[in-house]
């Protein structure tokens, strides 16, 4: 309950995928196809990623957010529909470097050293069991 109160999303918790919609992917947009975001749909983008923050992090303190093509150009089949997910620029880095080196492997990306709002929660189980056993030895 506590978690789901400070903001926390199950999914959030998982690794992102970089070939598919990320842990922290609220909102997206329509992509032309394989062409590159326009500059007003880049800009619907940034204000997107500032307020959901990237798709892939969940970062939100990127000063540009790029409009990442789900499912990618590199594996996108004919007539499959594209959108686009705002993304911060190190996670397209790293997206990038990932579909060039061509592997067959699905490239992840893990954010658990990130600390969140909803990461509060984690100690107060800890805590209510210590306090029990604290209370139920002084009886």
């Amino acid at each position: 309950m506590v978690f789901k109160a400070f903001g926390g999303r199950f999914r959030s918790v998982l690794p992102s995928s970089l070939v598919h919609p990320g842990a922290f992917a609220r909102v997206s947009l329509p992509a032309p196809g394989q062409l590159y975001a326009s500059d007003a749909i880049r800009e619907k983008l940034t204000k997107l990623g500032r307020k959901y923050g990237c798709h892939t992090c969940g970062t939100k303190r990127s000063p540009l957010f790029i409009g990442d093509h789900i499912p990618p150009n590199k594996l996108v089949k004919p007539g499959q529909k594209q959108r686009f997910f705002p993304q911060c620029t190190n996670c397209s880095k790293d997206q990038g470097i990932s579909l060039s080196v061509n592997s067959k492997k699905l490239p992840i990306k893990t954010h658990g050293t990130t600390l969140r709002l909803y990461h509060l929660w984690l100690p107060l189980p800890a805590y209510l069991m210590w306090l029990r056993s604290d209370t139920d030895s002084q009886c």
